[in-house]
């Protein structure tokens, strides 16, 4: 019952419970409390609780707040200002299921509110503090008031220790984790093994994590800093940044989805599917995991170096990832490092001075003198050649003794050659014919030959043009400004054709090529780009990088990989494969503007973009991307392992998906469209087919412009134009529809819809509504009579299906219709209230009383209710005949007739009346002849008495028979008057 302060002649305390006054006919819903503006329903209190028996007394608890409201079946409080309590109390075992789930051990937690505005929600949830929700089972501070104001706990048992009680694992000893590094650090300056380097690491990403993991603001330091010995480290104590908090904010509070009870029984939840938030000084949003996982792969700091050159600082470098860069001092050098307090890091290497030795002469070094203690010589001189005037003088005038750069070479830039003497692996000199200006040879040749070069190739040929630059055995750069560096590299020219020079071209590697290619870079043994002569096609600023990389007339082509191919199948000027980009071993590209990236890709169509492991696209303006991946027409997306697209303007997403008919979507784990423009997405279902395969999305060859949506969703044929969504939902036949958990339209189902889960449309234009709701065949109508009279069927089913709200065990209301039409036309649904003035209408006929009378007085009353005593035992008023009487219903009426004995009665009547009659008439006629023998009696009067006294003894027989006449006459129109 709701407890709040009411009105006690209407309610009344018991048992420290309210109850309603049921003499006066009041039962307890909710209550409003008029005193506080509070409500409450159930046992929930609000508002100034009534008085309670405690102890054998009547205590009445003080007021808890005002327009609260408070809803549940137990005790629960809402206390403040406003405040709302829903729920009931905490038991900590519950059964459900023939399982019992244990929670927590606080028995008989109390659900409510306690602060301002604050909203419980939930068995035993607890909101403490001004504006605070808890919304879940056990949810909420919990205890006395120490809560969070403006405090959120979503989900059961979500919780937080409350403000005063401290932090479990939060308070982290900083000075340990320094002292652990200083240590770390030490032995690592002791020993220098790749062990104590690793704990070097550790202990420096222990202080980094702190600063990360600790809610109030902490700073990292260095780890490394100033020091002065070689491969030694020190520590340095320099703060750089505050890691934690946001700028210029204030937390207000604190929001919870999971937590630890009183015996550390705990439930965390993961928040999922929360979009990036904002990465600014002033952003306040939720970070992501992804956010997350680039800061911590790609934070870092950049390495490099200051170029006296550019007066400015190069990077060279990047640092992340929990790496560490280690400078270690050589065996001339010793190396140091600092980090100021804006975070600029600084490495110095200083020149071991104890081993070098320099003769200097008018201001200038003369010799510079290195000893090796571990070398057998005693020193290592590097002495200047003539018209040296400082180290960092003219680099081309600089010689060495017994110092080459690659094996047995020197490089010269000013053209004179009487100083290229390029030595022979055999230490002899080998002769070189100078041939262009500014051009450089760096070569190594070993057949003790010596070759002449007159802007043909030969095997010593080197650097012929302008400018241009040659190293290896064999290697030519024989157009201008080009670059030739390896065994047998050459970049050519083809006077004379159409093709452009090599100008610029660079070939690095063993055998590396360019070919009739101005701009053109192959790097890598093998590496070449080409020309077609047949076409005058060349490979204008084409890169090709990796051994065996090849790219063939492909203007502004980029081939990066062992064996990449970028080969134009169409040769004509102007086409091949024109800026395509095949990355990866054995990518290959045939066509313009296209990608191949990944070992074994392909593209083979126009603007096509091949992207994965062995992925295969021949298709123009098509992208495929995944292992494996077959795109084999245009215009088409496919993503995924194995996936593959076999028709045009398709699109296939997901492992295994296959987009197989015209114009089709298939998106998901093996989802397949084979249907022409169906549209799949889904991956595979609970339903195993045969071992361990199960039903994947799919739309059949035959389901052309079906959408199927959903795990293991299909559209079998001929279900054309149909709907399936929902897990395991089958559609077999056209323009159905089928929406819900294993929904289905049967086979020969044509426009049937099946809607919930396991619903089944088993007939044309059959509709299931409903969880298992399934059609059956539709019902017969008959007429049915009221009376005599035959109702009408109404309007006839024409045969297009039946709708289905359950099945043969589950049954459903169908509510809030509206009132249908009624005519003898109406296809309408009837409601509920019309069918009930229907009742109503009847009940009142049913209640009318028919009285029965005879000559005025009442003999019988009856009503048409059955159940009515004042009818007899059949409900039925007999009509019955009395003695010489039928009765019979004709033309709507109740007649009585006379029958065969008294209609015999009354005939043998008229036959006496008649012999009355006649008798009469006969003694008239006796009479007549009287008076006449009476005239005559005169004559003789003993004849006349003689006759006289028959006349009378006549007169008496008449009368006699007269009377017999009217006594029959008075009993037959008496028997006529019945």
């Amino acid at each position: 019952m709701a407890a709040t302060n009411t009105d006690d002649g209407l309610f009344r305390l018991q048992d420290n419970e309210l109850h309603a006054d049921l003499a006066r006919g009041k039962y307890i819903v909710g209550v409003y409390d008029r005193e506080t503006g509070s409500y409450g329903f159930g046992k929930a209190q609000v508002g100034k609780k009534d008085e309670i028996w405690e102890n054998g007394k009547l205590k009445k608890p003080k007021a808890v707040g005002n327009y609260q409201l408070a809803i549940g079946h137990d005790i629960i409080i809402a206390s403040g200002y406003k405040g709302i309590a829903i729920g009931s109390n905490y038991d900590s075992y519950a059964s459900g299921g023939g399982k019992t789930y244990y929670f927590s051990p606080l028995d008989g937690r109390q659900g409510g509110t306690q602060g301002a505005y604050a909203v419980s929600l939930g068995s035993g949830a607890q909101a403490i503090g001004r504006h605070t929700l808890a919304l879940g089972a056990n949810s909420g501070n919990g205890g006395a008031y120490n809560g969070y104001d403006d405090a959120v706990f979503l989900g059961s048992l979500s919780r937080i220790k409350s403000v005063g009680q401290g932090r479990e694992n939060d308070n982290i000893d900083v000075n340990d984790l320094e002292t652990k590094y200083t240590e770390a650090v030490k032995a690592y300056n002791d020993s220098q093994t790749q062990d104590a380097l690793n704990k070097v690491i550790e202990a420096g990403r222990n202080i980094n994590n702190a600063a990360l993991n600790k809610v109030e603001g902490m700073t990292i330091k260095s780890n490394v800093a100033n020091s002065a010995l070689a491969g030694k480290f020190k520590t340095q104590t320099e703060q750089v940044s505050q890691v934690n908090g946001s700028k210029d904010s204030t937390t207000v509070s604190i929001l919870s989805v999971g937590g630890t009870d009183d015996k550390n029984n705990t439930m965390y939840r993961q928040i999922q599917n929360v979009a990036a938030g904002r990465i600014a000084s002033d952003s306040n949003d939720a970070v992501t995991g992804s956010q997350l996982y680039y800061v911590r792969n790609y934070t870092g700091w950049n390495i490099g170096h200051y170029d006296d050159a550019t007066k400015a600082n190069k990077t060279t470098g990047r640092v992340n990832n929990d790496h560490t860069v280690i400078f270690k001092p050589g065996e001339y050098t010793d190396v140091y490092t600092t980090l100021d307090s804006t975070n600029q890091s600084t490495v110095g290497i200083e020149v071991k001075t104890a081993n070098l030795g320099t003769e200097v002469a008018n201001g200038k070094i003369s010799k510079i003198t290195i000893t090796d203690p571990i070398s057998t010589e005693a020193s290592k001189t590097v002495a200047r050649t003539a018209g040296v005037k400082s180290v960092l003088d003219k680099f081309n005038e600089v010689k060495a003794d017994n110092i080459d750069i690659m094996g047995y070479s020197h490089v010269n830039s000013n053209g004179n050659t009487r100083d290229q003497a390029l030595l022979k692996a055999d230490g002899t000199k080998a002769t070189f014919n100078y041939e262009g200006r500014n051009n450089s040879s760096i070569t190594n040749t070993s057949d003790g030959q010596t070759k002449n070069n007159n802007g043909k190739y030969a095997e010593s040929s080197g650097a012929q043009a302008d400018r241009s630059i040659a190293s290896g055995v064999y290697a030519n750069a024989l157009a201008k400004d080009s670059i030739a560096i390896g065994t047998g590299a050459n970049v050519n020219n083809y006077w004379g054709s159409q093709f452009r020079e090599s100008i610029n071209g660079i070939a690095i590697g063993k055998l590396a090529q360019v070919e009739g290619s101005e701009g053109a870079i192959a790097f890598g043994a093998g590496s070449t780009i080409l020309r077609n002569l047949s076409y005058n096609v060349g490979s204008a600023n084409a890169i090709a990088i990796g051994n065996d990389s090849k790219i063939t007339a492909a203007s502004g082509a980029i081939a990066i990989g062992n064996k990449t191919n970028i080969t134009a199948i169409d040769t004509g000027v102007g086409n091949g494969a024109v800026n395509a980009i095949a990355i990866g071993n054995g990518a290959t590209v045939e066509r313009r503007n296209s990608i191949a990236l990944g070992q074994g890709t392909n593209a083979s169509g126009v603007s096509s973009i091949a992207l994965g492991d062995a992925t295969k696209v021949s298709g123009d303006n098509t992208v495929a991307i995944g292992t494996s991946v077959t795109a084999t027409r245009e215009n088409s997306v496919v993503i995924g392992q194995n996936a593959s697209a076999t028709r045009e303007r398709v699109v296939a997403i997901g492992a295994y998906a296959a987009a197989n008919g015209d114009r089709t979507v298939a998106i998901g784990p093996e989802a397949t469209a084979n249907g022409s423009k169906s549209i799949v997405i889904g991956g595979l279902g609970d339903n195993k087919t045969d071992g361990n395969n199960f039903d994947k999305a799919t739309s059949a060859d035959k389901a052309t412009q079906a959408i199927v949506i959903g795990n293991g969703a299909q559209a079998t044929d001929p279900a054309s134009y149909s709907i399936t969504l929902g897990n395991s939902a089958k559609t077999e036949a056209g323009t159905g529809i089928s929406i819900g958990d294993r929904a289905n339209v049967a086979s020969g189902a044509t426009s049937g819809i099946a809607l919930g889960k396991s619903a089944v449309a088993n007939k044309s234009g059959d509709i299931a509504i409903g969880e298992s709701s399934s059609t059956s065949d539709k019902h017969t109508v008959s007429g049915l009579k009221i009376g005599d009279a035959t109702l009408s069927t109404g309007v006839a089913a024409t045969g297009n299906g039946t709708v289905s709200f359950g099945n043969n065990t589950i049954k459903r209301q169908i509510q809030n219709v509206g009132a249908g039409e009624i005519s003898d036309k109406s296809s309408d649904v009837i409601t509920g209230s019309q069918l009930y003035h229907v009742i109503k209408a009847a009940d009142e006929i049913a209640k009318t009383e028919y009285k029965f009378q005879v000559n005025g007085s009442d003999i019988k009353t009856m009503r048409n209710n059955r159940t009515s005593a004042l009818n007899n035992a059949n409900n039925v008023l007999d009509f019955k005949a009395g003695d010489g009487l039928d009765v019979a219903y004709e033309n709507n009426a109740v007649t009585y007739k006379l029958n065969a004995d008294s209609k015999k009665a009354i005939a043998d009547a008229k036959t006496a009346a008649t012999t009355v009659t006649n008798s009469l008439q006969e003694i008239n006629r006796s009479v007549a002849r009287a008076e006449t023998a009476a005239g005559k009696a005169e004559t003789a009067k003993a004849g006349a008495e003689a006759a006289q006294g028959k006349a009378e003894a006549a007169k008496a027989g008449a009368e006699t028979a007269k009377a017999d006449a009217e006594t029959a006459k008075a009993g037959a129109e008496a028997a006529q008057g019945k």
